[in-house]
């Protein structure tokens, strides 16, 4: 990705993990690019006089949201999240017997709950959210979901739903038989049933289309956006333990991971 945008902007500097610790604290580009969080969390710390844009974050986290540089207008990107209507609109089409959805919230990822229900609401779901403040308290809001939806989504937290924890999720959807809905390969692979992850050529494509905006002095019509761009994974392995079929029109779109699959 570095690659692109080099080749776009050769005169740009990139900031990734690895050249945070060789670079100074004096710099005049009016224009740099950050990949990754550390790299921004670097970023804005500094004394920036110019314009930074971001990639490879998944969100903003509130040092990044309320720095100096957020908050003088100075701060643009792609977020590497999708908003919940990207999730919705997937479990429709692949799903589309299932009515009841829930929302697993957090502390992080509460600000997605207004989002979640005006979404589902607009595509013919019977939406809920399920809120967790606290480790204690899984079991018991496992209990409330499972009498309510037969379809969650459940975003990474890393408090409450990690790589440790999120195993005992995939048990209880197989369990409860429901539809486990989350983020990137990895977590389909780990057991979500549907899982959406990330087009890197198209990330590039967009984060490059960003900078030419700003290059050009004009200001783009939003700071922080989401990718145009998904790649949807399909657990495999679970769509049969739960006896599911997916549409046969949408083999074509979406990536089959998990043991028996050709893909795998």
């Amino acid at each position: 990705m570095a690659e692109k945008i080099k080749e776009a902007f050769p005169l740009s500097r990139i900031y990734t993990l690895e050249k945070i610790q060789r670079v100074g604290t004096t710099y005049q580009e009016p224009l740099v690019v950050c990949l990754g969080s550390k790299a921004l969390r670097w970023a804005v710390r500094r004394p920036w006089q110019g314009k930074v844009v971001f990639s490879l974050v998944l969100e903003l986290e509130p040092e990044i949201s309320q720095s100096l540089l957020a908050r003088t207008g100075r701060l643009y990107g792609i977020l590497l999240s999708f908003p919940p209507e990207r999730y919705l609109f997937w479990l429709k089409n692949l799903f589309p017997q299932i009515k009841r959805v829930g929302f697993l919230a957090t502390t992080r990822t509460q600000h997605w709950k207004d989002d979640f229900l005006l979404s589902g609401r607009a595509l013919g779901f019977e939406p809920y959210v399920f809120y967790l403040s606290e480790r204690k308290q899984l079991e018991s809001v496992l209990r409330q979901i499972a009498t309510k939806v037969k379809a969650l989504l459940v975003l990474p937290d890393p408090l409450f739903i990690n790589y440790l924890t999120f195993p005992k999720l995939v048990f209880f959807s197989i369990e409860q038989e429901i539809v486990l809905i989350s983020l990137s390969e990895r977590l389909a692979r780990a057991g979500a049933l549907i899982s959406l992850g990330w087009d890197f050529p198209s990330l590039a494509s967009q984060t490059i289309e960003l900078m030419r905006v700003l290059a050009s002095g004009k200001e783009p019509e939003k700071r922080f956006s989401h990718p145009k761009k998904e790649v949807v994974y399909v657990n495999y392995r679970i769509l049969r333990t739960l006896n599911l079929k997916i549409p046969a029109n949408f083999y074509g779109k979406v990536v089959f991971v998990g043991k028996g699959d050709k893909n795998d």
